[in-house]
């Protein structure tokens, strides 16, 4: 499974406190210019690799379809910073 999360900013800066953030929540995050499908397969191949992951993110799933254990983010930017990250 892939998310793809659009952020459209000049200051570089922001973005790395944005991937600080996924980080400390466990997760994993790429950056690209431009997705392709090619590198989203290889990613699905890679996050289903590992028992412990897989299973995670089948719960995730599940939690989605049941919506259940869901944080909806209604925020730009920069109050996304101010929130959640020290």
């Amino acid at each position: 499974m892939t998310t793809t999360v659009k952020i459209d900013i000049d200051n570089p800066s922001q973005l790395e406190t944005v991937l600080a953030f996924i980080e400390k929540l466990g997760l994993k995050a790429k950056v690209s210019k431009n997705g392709s499908a090619a590198s989203d397969m290889d990613e699905d191949t890679y996050l289903f690799s590992s028992k412990k992951n897989k299973e995670r993110l089948i719960k995730s799933l599940d939690n989605i379809e049941k919506g259940e254990n869901l944080i909806e983010l209604d925020l730009d930017l920069d109050e996304f910073v101010k929130k959640y990250v020290h």
